[in-house]
Parts: C-alpha cells; structure tokens; sequence
C-alpha cells in the first residue's frame, strides 16, 4: 500500500533508480536535432534549476523506494527523475511525486524519458498541478511552454488560456440560456442568476462524472462508467425539464436514503450521499422560485459541443488519482478544465448589474468580452501564484504565533526552545525570501526527522482558523487549504490524503460571500477537492460532509455582530434527521433554534444602529415597487418615525400635486412626503394601491416616478432574504468562543456599489471609523482587522492606492498602528482586464503578549520583506520575485507602505534626508495641500482671451520655468481664485519620478487642478524661494519615491498634495537661506530667458533689446557665458547648496554661504529684481522686460562669477548624488 493507501503494483521494483546515467548527464540537451530532446536535465541546468545537484533516495511507499538527482538550493527545490515513462504504470509518477513530496520539501518533481522525449512535471508545493509533453503527440503550444520554463518554471501551469477559453464559452452559452428562460416576473438580472445556476449545477455535474463520483450504472445496479458528455448528452436528449433532472442528481448528492437515480429511462446514476445542505447558508439568489423555471428552444447539445474537447479532472494534481474523462478520439483535447478552473470562471460571473451581453454582436464577439458586471463588486479571480504568496506567509504567520505561545508557556517540545523560528521582521535569512521559501522550510530543515517536533507542529496545524470574508469562488480558501495540506502532510507523511483534506475542510477553511449561490460554489469546489484525494474506487462512498460542516456561509460580511458574547448559547451542527435514542436535539430541532437566535440577533442589531453623534436610531430609504411591498415596509416601521414618500425626478405635475395634497401628502417640487402615515384618519392596505393607481394614471411610465418609505431599520431587514446580516458568532461559534480567526485573508472587493439599504449602515453609523475612501475594500479592511485574533495574521490584495493616497490615510493608519507589516508584493496588473494596479498585504496583529514583544522589538525591526511580480505589467506574469526589504522607521516615519526595498546605501541617504528639521506640512500656511482651479475640459476649449495668467496643462511647469502661459478670462471662478492664487509653490510630478516645483511668491498665477497648491501666505519671500528649491532638488525626490510615493502608479500620475506633505525641507538658518534664495531666484530668471529665446516669445516682451537677452558678461566681462550655460552652472551650485543642507555638509555650507554674501549681489537687489521681472514676465499679458535687462545680467554675471569658484563636485560627484541618480534615472 501507499502512503495515501492505494495499492502499488507488483510490477515496480522496489528500488527505482531514475538518474540520469553517468554518461548521458547532458546528452538530451547536446542532442538538438531530436524535438524535445534538451528538455531533460541539460535544460535544468542551464536554467539554473539544478543548483549544486545531489542524488538522494526517498521511500515513497511502503517498501518502494526511489532513486533521483534533487536541488534545493537555486531558485526552485526540484527533483529531476529520468525513466522510460511508457515503461512504467500511468500512475507512478504521481504516486512518486506524492510520496517525495510527503517527506522532502520539493516543490516540482521534474520526469524526462530519454528514449522518447516525453516530458512529465508535477507540482507537489502549494497549488498541485501537473504538465505533460509528449512530442509525438501534442501541439506546438504545448513546447512553447517548456521553452517559457527555462525562465520562469510556473509557467508550465499558466492555466489562463483555458480559462480565458471556457470563460468564453460559458459566457456565450450562458447569454443563449438566459435568453431562453422563462420566469415569472423576472427581470434580466434575475434572469442572467438563473441561467448562471443552472450552468453551475450542469458544471458539477459533469465535474463528478468525470471524477467516478456519479457512475452510471446498469438495470442491475453494476458500475457502467462512461464520459460526462455522453451521460449528460442522453439526459438533455431525453429529459424535457433539465433544470429539474439537473436539481434532482443535486438534491440526491445531499439525500441520505438515496443512492440510485433513474434520471430517464435509460440514464440511472448511482449518487453517493455528500452531506445534508440542510439551507440555513442558502442566503439570497439560489432556489428562488426555481420551480417556475422554464427553458424553451435552448441548444444543450451545442453547449456540451462546447464542453466535450475539454480534459474533465476532479484535479490536476498528482493527488487526483482516476477519472474517467473520454474525450471523443477524433477530437483533440483543448485544455485540462478542474473544478479550480471553473472557480476562475466562476469569479468573472459573480458580479452583478452591468452585462456584457451585447445581442447585436456575434457569439465570437461577444465571447471575447470579460467584463460582466464583476467591475462593480471587484470578483476577478485571483492568480494562484499571488494566492500562493499570501496564504503561505499568512499561515506561517499564525502558526509562528501559536509555537511562540506554547514556547512561554512551556508546552512546546523542548528542542524547539534552541531553534530560532523564521520571523520576516527580524530575521536576516535573504535566502528564504530569495527563492520564495517559508517559516516552515526553515523549521523542516532543522526539524524534518523529528517525529515528536512534526506531531506537535500538526496539532498547531490542525487549531488554524483560516476566514476569507469576501470568500466568491474560494481562490484564498482554497490557497491556504492547499498549504495546509501540503505542511500537514509532511508533519504525517503516512496520513490519509483525503482525510487530512476532509479535516481542514471541516475544521480549518472559513469564508463568506454576499450571493448564495457563490457561496455554494465555493463549497462544491471544497467538496471536489477533498474527493480528488479519494481513490476513485472510494469515491462513490466518502464520509459526508454536511453544508454546515463546511464552514462556507452566506451573508452580507459587513454587517452583523461580531461580539463573542452576543451568543450565550451556540448551536452545534446537527446531521441526524431525528435525534438518536432520545437523546439530544433533533437536526430539525437544531435548524429551529438557529432561526430562532438569528432573528434575534436580527432584531438586536437593528436597534443597534444609531447616529453616533445624536443617538438617534439610523433611518433608511426603503424603495418599494409594490404596494404589497410598501404596506410591509410601512407595518414593519416604528409608526411615529415612519413616512410614505413620492418621487417624480422630473418634477410634480399639477394635477397630481392637488390630489397628492388631497389625501394628505406635503408636496414640493419633485418629492411629497406623508408623515406618520398611521395618524388619524389612518392609512389602510387599499390606500396604498390607490396611491399606485393614482402615479400610473397620472405619471404613467414606472421608470418615471417610484415610492420610499422612510423608516428605522428593524429586524427583518438583516433576515436572509433582506440585507443578510451575518451575525459571525452565531455562524461560526467554535472560532468566536476563542478570540477569532488566527489568519483572515481576502482579495476584498474594491469599487463596488453599496445597496442603498446597506449605505447608511456603513457609512453613519460609526461601525466603520475608516471613511476616506468610501470604498468596500476600505470596510472589508477594517472588518478583517476586527475578524482576526488578537495575535492573528491579515492578509489582503487592495489597490496601491491603499499604500500611498490621502483619501486611503484612514485605513492605512489603522492598518500600521493595530498590525507589524510583514511582507509586501507588489501585484501591479495582475487581474487580466483590470487596470488597477494592486499590492498584497502580510500583517500580524498587534494586540496580545506576543505582539507587545513584537512592538518591543519595532526599534530593531528590519522592516517587511518586498517583492514584486515578475512582469507587473502582465496578468500572467505574477511569479513572485523577492527583491529585499523596508526598514519599519520609513513606514512609520512617512505614514505610508513602502512597496521599493531600501538598500543599504539608500537608507544611508535617506537618513541624513529624513534628519531635516521640518516637513514641507509644517511650512505651509494651512492645514493640507489642496489641487487647484478645477476647469472642465470642455469649457477650457471656450474660455476666453482675458488677463488671468493660466497654467492650463501640467507638462507646462518645467524645471525652473513655465513652458507656457494662457492669458484667459477665468472671471467666473473668481472666488475659487481668490483661495488659491496666494503666495505659494506648485507641485507636480512628472511620469513618477521626478517632483517639480514652481513658485508664486505674489499669487498672481492660477493653476490647473492637477497641480498641487502649497499656500506659503505668511512667509517671507526668500522663505518661499528656499522651499521652491528644496522641492526641486533631487534628495527631494529621492525621499519621495522611496518612502512616500513608491513609485506612481498607471492611475495615479499626478503628485496629490497628501504626499507631499512629509518632505523633508531643512533649516540651514537666515544666512545659508538667503543664499539658497538668490541663487533659486537667479536660476529662475535664467532658465526662464532662455527657455524664452529658444521659443521666440521673448520678442513680444523685450521689446527692441531682444538681441541683448544672448549672453552673460562674466568676471567684469572678460568673457561671455550663454544663458544656456550660465542656467546649467547655476542649477549645479543650487543643488550642490540645497545638497550640502540636507546631507549636514556644514563645512561646504558656510563656506558657499559666506562667498555668496562677500562677492554676490545683495539679497534684497535680487528679490525685488525677481519680483518685478515676475510681474513683468507673468502677471500682465503684455508685460516689458526690456528695461530690467541691465540688472537681469549684472545679477546672472555676478552670481556665476562667485559660484564659478565653488568646488560643486565634491557634492554633485558624491555617492549620496550617485544613489539618488541611479533611483531617479
């Protein structure tokens, strides 16, 4: 027997050998001319896959061992095996795989047959998986991808195409079926919903015909296996209602006296009973009224047409013995279609509101389109390799927090005291993070032959509590299940596979979704997973697992109590129909009780919600469209706060404003209000349908007017049917009687839309402190920071935004003060039709014994670990690659995550940068930074010539110059002018990298909204200058990409001014101050002419004098310096003063200052020069310049003349300035 208790075969040696034979090492990658022959270990070494090869033996079975060459030290943990595949049974290299990777820490087990090139790679880390290449027999893709392996091995499971594809196809068949349908009173997106459940349950079906869970069977009862496709095929053939021949194999699964169905006359299915779905997590959407489903004229042999070509697995993993998928052999197999890939699929059909169904397009075209409405609710399916990343650390996390305890506690076996454990904040192993390993590699190494170590660690495994609150189709349960799954079987190498994955199935895995029938999508995918363990001989009698087993629940995650003591007493899952012997609560009875709590619950939450500020309990616009339903909602109200509304949006006709008044109603101009519809004479049922006459009569269209109740929330209102409250204690009792979920990880929906019922709830009620983003991921955040334990680890994919944006500071305040930021990823694009770029997140909490060390240790931290994916750019390129780390003092320092690591030499910088006295925020003159005058597009195009000068467009502020100004008649914005247009410096960013600053030091510009407003109203003008050129200066900008902004995303371009604010700026003193000033000033006018001259505007302004704007005399006009040149050489010494300042250089400082002050112009020459050049040159639309030449070039001579002297390259060729130019550059 094997160690997953399948037989082996008598025909296998007991010792296989399978490396490569002395003299054949390389000789598939010498031999090119055969196809496929450099795919064996000359390929792995070239690709650095096979790093400092070992030969090792592994018992992978009982009395069967093997042979192979194994590296563990490049940036895979692979095992290579070279055998005659055809020689061996189809099974063995999985069962190999499974048993090596049961008792080494491999990650891929790599088979190559010499003789034929047949390639075969199993995946035993994370996600199973497995690839094959047979180059007598498969496509050219086929190799495309073994060639993509030697870069990036993960792409040989790449599964995107395939979803791409069937995505394609479900989306097209479920447009027809939709079509198709008929339901009562059904509107399209009822319709779509109703369509998508029964693909769903088709889908399952299929899935467990394919997997030998459903077996036709014979008029006596014998096993007749056949292919889903001909089985499915004669039940839509002979069967004139399939929705209720597909509902009945369903139902049946969940049946417990039910083992053989007679589907039609000549389809009868042995259905193994799975566990009771006894509806109490039904929640909204599935079921409903599904007996009135009707489908007329739909082509179910086109869809199974569509369905056939596809490889049907209960997996693809080496853990997935046996199935019985039989594509037709004229048909070419298209793809390996898994209950994971039509989680996938799945994802992209779980939005709501907008579809992409297009009827005047084509099935081709319309097959091409993702969108789906999932955008409104954030469902994209998340990338294995990022659920990976974030499950492992996750889970490593919370079980580092479990041994810490034990640890002080003294019940952790005694040789883990000696062995330091893994921690990401603190640890300098780089070679853990550098080939993507984990705490538990590190603990295995040391502890792998520990049998005493490995039990203690399974025990710690089995206690986890993992929750995905926005669970959809279960990508991060699924992600952590398989980790689980994968350390688990390590610790017990001799364990059952399908026992250890129904125990984390039933103990471990939680999650919540907003739709019921996602949720029952995600446990069939958790059903499916544990049976892909399953022998298939077993398959068609496991061990049932109930629904409420299966810790997957409906409801809506953001409302609900959370309180552990709001359930005194929980109700225990029940599976017995009646109570055995007398004894104990029936399964009804049980389902009575939890009905009974949960509206109680209901209720008390309800009365829960009030106004923070007043007390006062929430109120809510009920829209109703009957008046069935409008005399409920008014009945379920408190009568005294109650009122019956009309809307009519394009405003009260008068004839129904006279006979609204009539009956009682306050009518105004687009709304009439009835308060306290119960008063004397009080409102009957009847009145309510007349009121509904009355606007069909005299509005008529229902689109054009519609009926609210304003009123409290009550009890039912949270009821499954309504707003579905899940109240966690009472849904999950055994993790709340604790202090919650040691790990809740989420890919959390970001933009959606609340429904207006919910609004209030979220917003007003301050259940959620967090409201600058007004986002669902913002929420979900927060819940999830109130979901997990008090030493427990969150994880989640947000927008970057989270990272960095003002509007996101709530959050992220939260975020950093309650957790220890442990690893960060930068996504980039990594959701295929989402330009939103996204980061994900580690954190552990920082409540608890455990996390006060934690903070005892900040000072000493050396900060999160940072990587990013391999192509950020790619949606199917999101191979983690580790690129170092952020010490935690920038985090803390700057208020933001940091996702670009900080190396040695640029922490060094950063420091000295950081050491500035003040911050730009402490400098200006109001509270925060604001954007500017916000003009429409459309109206920009039509204003008129006028005397306000206009930086329109952000490319027009460079480097100490205006490329342009627009002289427009903005009169009609003259109040917001009036804020805007003071004293103050601007700010841009230009494509992320570099900050640009211009000054005003008379508010006489206005500026375009994408500029940031940085009011400087009461400083003094040199005050104004120094800060402009502390803002230009590259250190600048250094400390903002590193630490504030880390680099600008594709969405977010433009510098807000939340950003800016923590800029260092120094304070060098009065002196050092000046100088900086009047070279600013004199570098503006400079820069300013000659980026004039070049442009030809300088004509208009300097009159006859404009062949004079050329050159500089320089040293008593000995020799001429072009402007050109005389800005280079003062931009130099700027930045080489404004350098000396921020790096401390005392020495260089004073010394430049005071040469300054002993040979330049005086201070206050070159303001008031400055200033009237400034009117001149901006503030009129016609202003002369020609006069001010004179003292423009006395100035520039005499400035140039003293800087000429100053040894600028001891700054400008320092290693401080060579740092900042390699991160900028």
């Amino acid at each position: 027997m094997g160690s997953d208790g399948r037989d082996i075969p008598d025909a296998l040696p007991s010792r296989l050998d399978t490396t490569p034979a002395s003299g054949d090492r390389g000789r598939a990658a010498a031999d090119s001319d055969r196809d496929g022959a450099a795919y064996g270990d000359g390929l792995l070494e070239a690709a650095g896959y096979l790093t400092e090869p070992c030969e090792r033996e592994t018992t992978y079975a009982a009395g069967h061992s093997v042979r192979y060459t194994a590296s563990v030290d490049g940036p895979v943990r692979l095992g290579y095996f070279e055998a005659p595949l055809t020689a061996l049974p189809r099974e063995t290299p999985a069962r190999i795989a499974r048993g090596v990777a049961r008792r080494t820490r491999l990650q891929y087990c790599w088979f190559f047959d010499p003789a034929t090139d047949r390639v075969r790679v199993i995946r035993t880390a994370g996600r199973p998986a497995q690839f094959e290449y047979d180059p007598a027999a498969d496509p050219p893709s086929r190799r495309d991808r073994l060639d993509r392996a030697a870069e990036d091995v993960a792409a040989l499971f790449d599964r995107s195409d395939v979803v791409d594809r069937v995505a394609g196809d479900l989306h097209v068949e479920r447009t027809r079926l939709a079509r198709a349908l008929t339901i009562d009173d059904a509107t399209e997106r009822e319709r779509r919903l109703a369509a998508q459940r029964l693909l769903d349950r088709l889908l399952y079906c299929y899935v467990l015909v394919a997997g030998g869970v459903v077996v036709p069977v014979d008029d006596d009862g014998a096993p007749a296996p056949e292919g889903p496709g001909p089985v499915l095929r004669t039940i839509v053939r002979e069967r004139d209602d399939v929705p209720a021949a597909l509902r009945a194999i369903v139902e049946t699964l969940h049946a417990p006296d039910r083992e053989h169905l007679q589907v039609t006359e000549s389809c009868r299915l042995r259905v193994p009973f799975l566990g009771r779905d006894d509806g109490r997590s039904a929640g909204r959407g599935p079921g409903a009224g599904e007996s009135t489903v009707r489908v007329d004229g739909f082509d179910w042999d086109g869809l199974l047409d569509r369905l056939e070509p596809y490889d049907w697995r209960l997996s693809d993993g080496p853990w997935a013995a046996g199935h019985v998928s039989l594509p037709e052999p004229d048909r070419p197999v298209t793809g390996t279609v898994t209950p994971a890939v039509l989680g996938d699929c799945g994802e992209r059909f779980a939005g709501r509101g907008r579809d992409a169904d297009r009827p005047n397009e084509s099935d081709a075209a319309r097959a091409g389109t993702q969108t789906d409405g999932t955008d409104e609710l954030g469902a994209y399916y998340t990338d294995d390799r990022i659920a990976d990343f974030v499950a492992r650390r996750a889970c490593w996390g919370a079980l580092r927090v479990a041994i810490d305890e034990d640890l002080a506690a003294g019940t952790a076996p005694e040789t883990l005291e000696s062995t330091p454990l893994y921690r990401p904040t603190h640890d300098r192993r780089p070679e853990i993070e550098a080939a993507q390993r984990d705490g538990f590699d590190a603990l295995y190494e040391v502890h792998g032959d520990d049998e005493d170590v490995l039990a203690y660690v399974d025990a710690r495994l089995r206690d986890l509590t993992v929750c995905d609150p926005a669970v959809g189709s279960g990508s991060f349960v699924l992600a952590a299940a398989n980790v689980l799954f994968e350390w688990r079987s390590m610790c017990r190498p001799a364990a059952d596979a399908a026992t250890l994955r129904r125990e984390i199935v039933a103990d471990t895995v939680f999650g919540v979704d907003l739709r019921g029938d996602v949720a029952a999508r995600c446990r069939r995918r958790l059903r499916c997973w544990v049976l892909a363990a399953t022998p298939l001989a077993d398959r068609s009698t496991p061990p049932p697992l109930s629904t409420r087993e299966i810790g997957i629940r409906s409801g809506n995650s953001l409302l609900g109590i959370t309180d552990p003591g709001a359930v005194t007493e929980p109700v225990p899952d029940g599976d017995t129909e009646t109570a055995p012997d007398g004894e104990g609560p029936s399964r009804r009875t049980l389902a009575e009780r939890y009905d009974a709590v949960r509206a109680e619950l209901d209720e008390r939450y309800a009365e829960s919600r009030r106004d923070p500020e007043t007390g006062s309990p929430l109120r809510f616009e009920d829209h109703v469209d009957t008046a069935r339903a409008a005399w409920d909602s008014l009945r379920t109200g408190t009568a005294a706060t109650t009122t019956l509304c009309v809307e009519v949006p394009a405003g009260i006709p008068g004839d129904l404003d006279a006979a609204l008044n009539a009956v009682g109603f306050t009518t105004y101009t687009y709304r009439a209000r009835l308060e306290r519809p119960f008063a004397e004479p009080e409102l009957e049922p009847d009145d309510i349908v007349d009121l509904f006459a009355l606007l069909d009569d005299r509005v008529g269209d229902r689109d054009a007017w519609s009926i609210v109740v304003e009123r409290e929330y009550a009890g039912v209102d949270f009821a499954p049917d309504g707003l579905d409250a899940c109240h966690w204690p009472l849904e999950f009792p055994a993790v709340f009687e604790s202090s919650g979920f040691d790990v809740v990880v989420s890919n959390p929906p970001y933009g959606a839309e609340l429904e207006p019922e919910a609004e209030p709830l979220v917003k007003h009620s301050g259940a959620y402190a967090c409201q600058g983003a007004s986002d669902t991921c913002e929420w979900f955040v927060e819940r999830m920071l109130e979901l997990a334990g008090e030493n427990g680890t969150v994880a989640a994919v947000v927008p970057k935004s989270l990272a960095f944006y003002g509007s996101w500071s709530d959050v992220r305040e939260r975020l950093l003060a309650e957790t220890t930021l442990e690893h960060v990823l930068d996504v980039g694009l990594g959701f295929a039709g989402v330009t939103l770029e996204t980061i994900a997140l580690v954190a552990t909490r920082a409540d608890g014994d455990v996390a006060e060390r934690d903070r005892a240790d900040r000072g000493r931290s050396i900060g999160p670990t940072i990587h990013r994916s391999r192509d950020p750019r790619q949606p199917t390129a999101n191979e983690p690659i580790s690129l170092g780390r952020v010490p935690r003092r920038y985090v803390t320092e700057t208020g933001t995550i940091v996702f670009r690591p900080i190396t040695d030499d640029q922490r060094a910088v950063l420091d000295r940068i950081l050491a500035a006295d003040r911050r730009l925020g402490e400098v200006m003159t109001s509270e925060e930074t604001t954007r500017q005058l916000y003009v429409p597009d459309d109206e920009k195009a039509t204003l008129e010539t006028g005397s306000d000068p206009y930086v329109e467009k952000v490319p027009w502020v460079g480097p100490y110059h205006l490329q342009r100004l627009r002289y427009a008649d903005l009169s009609e914005y003259a109040d917001a002018i009036e804020r805007y247009a003071v004293p103050r410096v601007m700010l841009k960013v230009l494509r992320g990298s570099r900050l640009r600053a211009w000054l005003d030091p008379i508010g006489a510009l206005v500026g375009t909204e994408k500029l940031v407003n940085v009011p400087l109203t009461d400083r003094e003008g040199r005050e104004i200058a120094f800060v402009y050129a502390a803002c230009n200066h590259p250190l600048a900008s250094f400390c903002l990409q590193k630490t504030i902004f880390s680099e600008t995303t594709e969405t977010a371009r433009v510098l807000d001014g939340q950003y800016s604010c923590p800029i260092p700026i120094p304070d060098p003193g009065r002196e050092t101050e000046a100088a900086v000033a009047r070279l600013a000033w004199a570098l503006t006018l400079a820069r300013q002419l000659a980026v004039d001259r070049e442009r030809g505007a300088i004509d208009a302004t300097a009159g006859g004098a404009a062949q004079r704007f050329e050159a500089v005399p320089v040293d008593g006009d000995d020799r001429d310096q072009a402007l050109d040149d005389v800005a280079d050489d003062l931009e130099r010494a700027l930045e080489a003063l404004v350098a000396a300042c921020y790096l401390d250089r005392e020495d260089l400082r004073d010394r430049w200052t005071s040469a300054l002050d002993r040979r330049g112009p005086d201070t206050s020459m070159v303001e008031t020069l400055f200033d009237a050049f400034y009117v001149e040159r901006y503030a009129k639309r016609k202003g002369r310049l020609d006069d001010r030449w004179p003292a423009i070039r006395d100035v520039l001579g005499e400035t140039v003349a003293v800087t000429d002297d100053w040894a600028v390259d001891r700054i400008d060729e320092s290693h401080e300035l060579a740092v900042v130019r390699d991160v900028l550059e």
